[in-house]
Parts: C-alpha cells; sequence; structure tokens
C-alpha cells in the first residue's frame, strides 16, 4: 500500500492517499451526545463540536539525490509531484485547515540503493501555524535517511539536528513568508515504534493523522499522544483499517470512528523549535 517505486507505473502509495481522502477528511460539524446516566434519571443531552480537517492527496517530496534539486521531487522516477498547488489553494486561499504527508527520498549513488521515509505536515488555519511532524522527532541518530548526501549538505549552519527538518524549512520559506504561517518543528519524544513494521515510519505518520482525526479542536498534543497509544496497542487494528481503505470496504469508515472514539492517550514530552 505504500511502496513508492513507480518504475512499472503509478506508485501504489499515490493510489492509497486518494482512497484515504475522502474517510480521513471531514466538515465542521456537531454530534449531538446523550451521556449515559449512573442513577437512572435522564441526562440532557450535549452537543460535541468538530472542526473542519482535510488530507490532502498531494505530498510533499523531497529528494537527496546528487545533481537534483531537493524539491520538487518525483515519487521514485518520472515526473516531479507539485505539492505547492494544492497546499496554497486549500491552506492559504481556502483558508482550511489540512494535513498532508511528508515523503523523504534518498538514492545512495555508492551503492546504487534508495531509502525512503515518511513524516507529516498539519496546517491550523485559525492560529496560521504549520506543524512538521517526524515520528522520530529531532533527536534522530540512525545512519539511514538523515543521512542522505544533499539532505547533510544542505543543512550546514542550519539548527536542527533532524536533516529533514532543515531541508523541508529551507523549501517552505522559499515558497511562503512568515505572514502565510508560523513554521513549528517537533522536537519533543519519539513515537512507540509498533512491534514487528517494517515500515514503521509509514504507520506512525498515519497514526498521528488518526490522533488529528479523533480530536475535535485538532489539538496537537493530543493527536501526538493519541498516536503513541495506537502505536503501543492498536498497530493491528490500524493495519486492519488502512486494508479496508484500500480495498474500498464499505464499513472503512465505521471502523475506523470505533477505533478512534477510543480516548486513553500514552503521555509524551511535547516541544517545538519555530521559524
Amino acid at each position: 500500500m505504500f511502496n513508492v517505486n513507480d518504475s512499472r507505473g503509478s506508485p501504489i502509495i499515490k493510489r492509497t492517499l486518494g482512497k484515504m481522502k475522502t474517510i480521513f477528511s471531514r466538515e465542521q460539524h456537531e454530534v449531538r451526545i446523550t451521556p449515559k446516566s449512573t442513577t437512572g434519571r435522564k441526562m440532557p443531552a450535549m452537543r460535541k463540536k468538530y472542526k473542519q480537517l482535510a488530507l490532502l492527496t498531494t505530498p510533499l517530496i523531497i529528494q537527496s539525490r546528487r545533481g537534483r534539486p531537493s524539491y520538487p521531487a518525483p515519487y521514485f522516477e518520472g515526473g516531479d509531484v507539485d505539492f505547492v498547488s494544492e497546499f496554497s489553494k486549500i491552506a492559504i486561499d481556502q483558508g482550511k485547515n489540512c494535513m498532508f504527508f511528508i515523503i523523504a527520498n534518498n538514492f545512495i549513488e555508492s551503492t546504487v540503493t534508495f531509502q525512503s521515509h515518511m513524516l507529516m505536515g498539519f496546517f491550523n488555519a485559525q492560529s496560521k501555524e504549520l506543524f512538521i511532524i517526524d515520528p522520530n522527532g529531532n533527536n534522530v541518530t540512525l545512519d539511514n535517511i538523515y543521512s542522505g548526501e544533499e539532505f547533510i549538505r544542505l543543512s550546514v549552519g542550519m539548527p536542527l539536528r533532524n536533516t529533514l527538518y532543515n531541508i523541508i524549512s529551507k523549501i517552505l520559506r522559499y515558497y511562503y513568508n512568515r505572514s502565510f504561517f508560523q513554521l513549528r518543528f517537533y522536537t519533543g519524544d519519539a513515537l512507540i515504534c509498533p512491534i514487528g513494521s517494517p515500515k514503521n515510519c509509514t504507520y506512525r505518520t498515519i497514526m498521528i493523522m488518526l490522533g488529528f482525526v479523533s480530536s475535535p479542536n485538532l489539538e496537537v498534543k493530543s493527536a501526538l499522544e493519541f498516536a503513541n497509544y495506537l502505536s503501543q496497542y492498536k498497530f493491528q487494528e490500524v493495519k486492519t483499517l488502512l486494508t479496508k481503505i484500500f480495498d474500498g470496504q464499505s464499513n472503512s469508515k465505521v471502523y475506523m470512528k470505533m477505533l478512534t472514539d477510543n480516548i486513553e492517550k500514552k503521555n509524551l514530552r511535547i516541544n517545538y523549535f519555530s521559524n
């Protein structure tokens, strides 16, 4: 569902993101809730307000590849993906809350190998804040995607250890100045890695998005802590949900609601670096 290799045509991840859009997006609405009584008396109904949220189908793709720009970039090979146009239309022009996938690709020339990583962005239209959230936070010490030759080169003199954060900052500040939004990069605790997942960055990123879906007011702290809970206790359920969405099963939205109605959270240290 999340293979970015498009050497045989349209990448499967592109089709997956298209199917997720409807399930993960919502208009502003209210839900009527009748609390359960512990005394037998009828309880007055309450209304829970949910803020609007859109999932963009176009990801922000960056790459480390000698002789190529970091952005725009393709999923793997082929045409570059134009993230800026969709983001500008939905977030800037229409002023909507939205979240989007970020894909980082690293082509290692010496070994002719390919690495990929997924993180996400969330735009709060009311506060004009754009949060960039890597499930690993800023404390990245692994010799993998963060060690991409171009990512390291372009991070010289930049403030964060996470080279992907530095590149994303440069790209977004090239297209948008501070009057459009404040950039905030998540530098708190890394999210728990689900056991038995070779693509844990992908699943953890989707769990963060599910955290936003579960949050009526789109609170970042709540979304991250909910994602941490899913990663430790509900990994199989998240995989089942994604299979249902990809297969086009009619009960996908009901299954997601059952999953996101669980309000348990796993505490995290939440910090940001603002730009």
